[in-house]
């Protein structure tokens, strides 16, 4: 309980104005649609769903921070269990970075540890990861990247594939 009281009392200070408030409602939307989008719907497909063009001609990076902040925030309210997906939180991040004409990629990794493959989703702007520390992000391959615009892009020449990942692994998990 006093977890959730302590993730309440940080709400004022993500949400200041009315239009923070109507950007967290659109977020919320897509937070109670996506765990049955991901399920239903093929990647890329879903990628493209949540694409949207930018409604800003220039960068506003006081707005892209609140949009990672709230996203971070909204997606540590789930219980446990659920908590901080990386592919729903990526696709809410990359969904309304793209309507701030912040240029958005979506990627996808692969990573062996000693007895799995794993897998994580994670956005970048600038080339920068938007909720990651770079560091923890070494131990993965990437293996698809989804560019602002919704399209998958080319990994670039020698990135291992899924398949040579999984060989490398004794079991996958899902």
């Amino acid at each position: 309980m006093r977890r959730a009281a302590r993730h309440v009392a940080a709400l004022p200070g993500l949400v200041s104005t009315p239009a923070d408030a109507a950007l967290l409602a659109r977020m919320a939307a897509w937070w109670i649609a996506l765990p049955l989008l991901k399920r239903t719907t093929p990647l890329p497909r879903l990628v493209r769903f949540a694409q949207l063009d930018p409604r800003r001609t220039e960068r506003d990076s006081e707005q892209e921070a609140k949009v990672a902040a709230l996203a971070e925030w909204l997606f540590k309210a789930r219980p446990r269990a659920t908590r901080d997906n990386c592919l729903e939180r990526s696709l809410v991040t990359y969904r309304f970075l793209g309507r701030l004409n912040a240029a958005p990629e979506l990627v996808v990794g692969l990573g062996v540890t000693e007895d799995a493959t794993v897998g994580h989703v994670w956005v970048t702007t600038d080339g920068r990861p938007v909720h990651d520390q770079q560091e923890s992000l070494e131990q993965y391959e990437s293996v698809a990247v989804f560019t602002s615009d919704g399209r998958r892009s080319e990994l670039r020449e020698g990135a291992a594939g899924p398949a040579e990942l999984q060989r490398q692994s004794k079991r996958v998990d899902g």
